[in-house]
Parts: C-alpha cells; sequence; structure tokens
C-alpha cells in the first residue's frame, strides 16, 4: 500500500502499510526502520528520506518531524504522511525538493503514540493519554467520574442534569446551545453539567474526577524541568515512556539532526520555547540571538498557515506557578541547542469566523464562550458536518445518578481534529513548513579547491571551506553554551608518491556562521563594520609529489552541517 488519501485517518495498520509500500516504491530515497516498541509492542515506525545516490543520511544535515505525540491528535500523524508523500512524489519534479533531497536527510515519524492512538481511533474514548493503565484508577480507594460511553452512541460528550443551583441554562435561541447563568437569575431551568461517564465509589452527593484511566502521552516526560505533578502525562520518571526513550537513543545516534517539528492540535498556532519559562529567560540567559533567529523561522511557519508565532508559557498557561514542564521543544532547545517547533494543526474557531488564537487567548480551550460566540461555533457544526459533529441532547437513566440527558459536541472530528472531508486542506496550510525550516540547516561545502604548481614536484593546495546555509554550524548561541558545538574539521589525503611539506593534515577551523548572523538586530558583515565575514574560512597546504599526474583530496565535516570532498589532479 503507497497510495495514500488525505480525506480519512489511517490506523495503525494503514500507517504501517503506507510507509513500507513507499519504502519498497522509492528505493533510491526512503528507508523504513523500527526504533523501539510501545508497551503494548506496536514498532515505532520512522521513514528517513534522502537522495541515497548522493551520500548516506547520517552524513547529511538532517530534519526530524513528528506527530500524533498525544494519542487524540491524530491530524499530526497525517501531517508528517502528507510531507514524506511531497518529499517522495516531488524528488525530480520540483527543483527545489530535488537539491533538497540531495543535500539533507529527513527523520519522519507520524505516530509517536501507536497504543494511544488507536484507542481514540477504535473506541469512544478520547482521553487516552499514551494508553498505559494508570495505578491510580485500579487504586480500590479511587474514587470519581470517569468517561464512558452510556448511550452507546460510539462517543463520549457531556452529561447535564437539572439542579436549581445549577450553572447551565439553555439558549432561548437554540436548545442545543448551554450558556452561564448570570449570578442574579432565578426561576428558570439550570443545570450541572459533566463529562459522559460512570462515577467509581460513588455514595452520593458533589461528583468529583477520578484518575485518569491512562497515562503518559509523551510531552510532560521529556528531562528539562521534568515534574510529576503533571495531570498523569509525566510518567514515572524522565524519559519512563519507550516512545520518548526510543527517540532519545535516536537522536543521540543520530548527531546529524540539527532541526525538529512536532505537530499537535489543536489551536492554530506556530510554537517556540519556551512551555516552561518565561520570556524574560532568553534575556537572562543571553540568548537574545536565538530568540530572533526563532521569531524569524516562524514567521515562515506564521505565513504560510495565518496563525501566529507565540510561547505556550507566555500566551497558553493560565497558571504561571503549574507551567508544563517536561515538554520536548524545551527539552530538545535547553539541553541539546537545536532548533524546534511545535504546530498546533487546526482551529476549528477560525475557520467558524473567529479571531485567530493570538487575539481570542485560551477562551475557546477553556469553554469560556459567550452566548453569540457558542451559537455561531453551532452554526458552523450543522454547517460543516451535517449535524453529526453534535448529539442532540436525550433523556438517559444514569446508574448512579438517575435521570440525566446526554448530549453535546462530538468533539473528536470537530474541535480536536478537522472533519475528514478538511482534513485535506488543513494539512495544506503547514505540510511545508518543516520542508522549509530543513533548508534552513548549515551547509558546509568546499566552495574553491586549487592546486598550484610552486616548484618542481612542489604544489600549494588552497581550499575555501563555507557555511551556504542560513543557520551557523553551531545552530544556537544555547548549543555553545552547554558545550555541545563541534568544530568544523577539515582533512587532506595523499595519493601514491604524495608527501606533506606543510600544514597539517588535519584542521579544526571552529564554528562557521550562517545568514542567521545577519537578521535585523546583529551587525551586517561588511568592510565598514570593521568585522570580518564568519561564514569562511580558508586552508593552505605544500605538498610534493614524486611522479606526475598526482592526486589528493580535500574533505570537510561537520556535525550539523554535512561532508563535502573535493578531488584535486597535480599535474
Amino acid at each position: 500500500m503507497s497510495e495514500i488519501s488525505f480525506d480519512q485517518y489511517h490506523d495503525y495498520h494503514e500507517v504501517t502499510e503506507i510507509l513500507k509500500g513507499w519504502a519498497v516504491n522509492y528505493p533510491d530515497l526512503a528507508t523504513m526502520i523500527t526504533i523501539g516498541k510501545t508497551p503494548q509492542g506496536r514498532d515505532l515506525w520512522v521513514l528517513t528520506i534522502t537522495n541515497k545516490e548522493t551520500g548516506p543520511a547520517d552524513e547529511k544535515p538532517g530534519f526530524w518531524i513528528d506527530g500524533n505525540t498525544h494519542a487524540g491528535e491524530i491530524t499530526g500523524t497525517e501531517a508528517c504522511l502528507k510531507a514524506a508523500w511531497h518529499l517522495l512524489t516531488q524528488h525530480g519534479e520540483d527543483p527545489f525538493i530535488t537539491e533538497l533531497l540531495k543535500e539533507k536527510a529527513f527523520y519522519v515519524m507520524p505516530r509517536v503514540n501507536p497504543d494511544g492512538s488507536e484507542i481514540y481511533l477504535t473506541q469512544p474514548y478520547s482521553r487516552v493519554g499514551g494508553g498505559i493503565p494508570n495505578p491510580d484508577f485500579e487504586d480500590e480507594f479511587a474514587e470519581g467520574l470517569y468517561p464512558e460511553d452510556l448511550d452507546g452512541d460510539g462517543f463520549i460528550t457531556m452529561m447535564r442534569i437539572q439542579e436549581p443551583n445549577g450553572d447551565w441554562k439553555a439558549s432561548e435561541k437554540d436548545k442545543r446551545v448551554l450558556v452561564k447563568r448570570k449570578p442574579e437569575e432565578t426561576g428558570g431551568v439550570y443545570y450541572k453539567v459533566y463529562r459522559e461517564g460512570m462515577i467509581k465509589n460513588y455514595t452520593g452527593g458533589e461528583v468529583k474526577m477520578a484518575p485518569s484511566r491512562w497515562i503518559g502521552g509523551s510531552n510532560r516526560n521529556y528531562p528539562a524541568g521534568w515534574s510529576p505533578i503533571q495531570s498523569g502525562q509525566a510518567g514515572l520518571y524522565p524519559l519512563f515512556e519507550p516512545e520518548v526513550r526510543a527517540m532519545a537513543d535516536f537522536f543521540w545516534e543520530h548527531k546529524n539532526i540539527g532541526g525538529l517539528l512536532t505537530y499537535h492540535t489543536y489551536s492554530g498556532i506556530v510554537m517556540r520555547p519556551y512551555a516552561l519559562w518565561s520570556d524574560k529567560h532568553w534575556d537572562e540567559k543571553g540568548l537574545e540571538k536565538d530568540l530572533a533567529i526563532y521569531n524569524a523561522l516562524g514567521e515562515i511557519g506564521a505565513e504560510m498557515s495565518g496563525w501566529p508565532v507565540l510561547s505556550p508559557y507566555e500566551e497558553m498557561t493560565l497558571n504561571k506557578k503549574a507551567a508544563r514542564a517536561g515538554c520536548s521543544m524545551d527539552w530538545w532547545y535547553d539541553h541539546f541547542g537545536l532548533l524546534m517547533y511545535g504546530i498546533e494543526i487546526w482551529d476549528m474557531p477560525t475557520r467558524a469566523g473567529f479571531k485567530d488564537f493570538h487575539e481570542r487567548g485560551m477562551r475557546f480551550v477553556m469553554g469560556d464562550l459567550s452566548e453569540e460566540e457558542s451559537l455561531k461555533l453551532m452554526a458552523w457544526i450543522d454547517r460543516e458536518t451535517g449535524g453529526e459533529g453534535f448529539a442532540d441532547w436525550a433523556p438517559h437513566v444514569h446508574p448512579q445518578l438517575g435521570s440525566v440527558e446526554i448530549g453535546g459536541m462530538r468533539t473528536k472530528y470537530t474541535m480536536q481534529n478537522p472533519p475528514p472531508h478538511l482534513l485535506d486542506s488543513a494539512l495544506d496550510k503547514i505540510f511545508m513548513f518543516p520542508i522549509r525550516l530543513a533548508a534552513m540547516l548549515p551547509q558546509v561545502k568546499i566552495t574553491k579547491a586549487e592546486a598550484t604548481a610552486v616548484g618542481e614536484g612542489l604544489y600549494k593546495i588552497r581550499a575555501e571551506v563555507s557555511n551556504q546555509g542560513f543557520l551557523a554550524t553551531n545552530l544556537t548561541e544555547q548549543r555553545k553554551k552547554i558545550r555541545l558545538d563541534k568544530p568544523v574539521r577539515v582533512k587532506i589525503e595523499l595519493g601514491d608518491g604524495v608527501e606533506l611539506i606543510g600544514g597539517k593534515e588535519r584542521s579544526s577551523l571552529g564554528n562557521l556562521e550562517g545568514r542567521s548572523d545577519r537578521l535585523p538586530g546583529h551587525p551586517s558583515y561588511s568592510v565598514s563594520s570593521g568585522r570580518a565575514e564568519g561564514s569562511k574560512r580558508t586552508v593552505e597546504w605544500t605538498v610534493r609529489a614524486k611522479k606526475v599526474p598526482g592526486r589528493v583530496v580535500v574533505s570537510s565535516y561537520s556535525l550539523k552541517g554535512g561532508r563535502d570532498r573535493k578531488e584535486l589532479e597535480l599535474a
């Protein structure tokens, strides 16, 4: 199976077959590997994409793309698949893609959380973490409401119960819509509203929430600022989840990876660090240059999608004392100095005609809507899903609570993910972003190499080594601070009968800057500025050839900027 349609969501078996088909049909570009197993024994698939004729993937600047870290955010899988499909099918057709795969390597992991996603796709549950059973939920002393599909419609929606002291009432303009009761209102029909479900160890009285049925979900299990107080998402300790550990091991083994993008849903934003720290952190740590790069490259995604670039801490965290800890974006940048972005694909409110996330903030995520806003969303659901996105309120006899009504938004394919017929248009807004980011990676080339005869049998070898990428070979200032930046290295290999007279066989050139050093607000390199250009270095050797023609090979190596080589004939 290599054909793919982007008007549907694919389960684990289908994703596996698609990737296998691509590896078979594009053998010169694609390689499929497993980097580990999930707790339920599913393979964690990664597809490597590069033009193999121009060298192995690990000798080229590498870019990582993943999706579906959170089980219910299945749009991320489809975005990864569309990016991979575009790279494979446009190689040889689109000059940009063709050149990119000649010089760069992509590592695509469409589904970080296969166990949780399979539950999400095949069962009514939408809050399934990593699909790892939660011992706190199984504890005999556990109490509270947990989600269940009580009416058997295949979705878990909401329950409303008539209660004189209830907080909600039905809108007079559309009885399906619930609106907040005003402080002074009395004498009407009011409701308490709960998630559709059962209550563990219920003995009457106020309903509380039970511990999550499942734990995990990966994006609180990374070591950066890890904390166990993360609503069941943190795992038992950093890198506890097999998926997260497998990714960490893969990155350690593939040191050519210089950039990352992870796909999430559902807010319509381009995320850059930090999730755990405020933007003051950049200034305090002397990382203003990195923030400028993040914002500049993030604008590429913003221009494509129409979504704002923002920090999760600054604009998505209501309680700053309980900020998101253990997130991948913070870890890969703070501990490794790698540039990483997160994309929250899909934005139902904007589709329904509201302002973007940057302007409306967290209100839609928290359900803090006015009556008119709720009516507007309902009109969109009716229009785009034919009513399938909402379950009309219907009487139900709850075994513990008695008479209730069950209904409300079916969030899986409305709020959380696009309805299938809108999936492709949602992907089109952003799937090219990581591909364009990969073009920004450092690219070290031997731009000039020449051999000049300077005497009988003597030759001067001169090589100019240049970083032709946007990013410096150290990627970020943070990478220098944590001393993970590695110098560009150059060596000369001597053919038969050639000996080295002057110069070092191996030389270290330090870091080579990229165009990122010339962003607005940073010095530009020119004669007038008095600063030398930092993106180039020149290396010279003197060799003697006992016979001609002789041969030497000059090669360069950069951990994040790839390898290059030039062969010279001594005539």
